[in-house]
């Protein structure tokens, strides 16, 4: 009997095809409109990310979970 290995996310713990739970509080509307000026977002697990982006573990950008944009 052979195993299947799951790939796992490092900051979440969900498995690949999962859906990401975010290891942050949701930021405010305002804080959104300033990452946007600024060209990126913060994604749910923290990472540095374009605002309609993914991060390299797989979580969108708060900005992409919350349908800001």
């Amino acid at each position: 009997m052979s195993r299947v290995e799951t790939l796992k996310c490092s900051t979440c713990g969900r498995g690949q095809g999962e859906r990401h739970k975010a290891t942050g509080k949701a930021p405010s509307i305002k804080t959104m409109e300033r990452w946007i000026s600024d060209c990126g977002a913060k994604a749910t697990d923290g990472c540095w990310v374009e605002p309609d982006g993914i991060c390299e573990h797989g979580h969108q950008s708060w900005i992409l979970r919350l349908g800001f944009i």
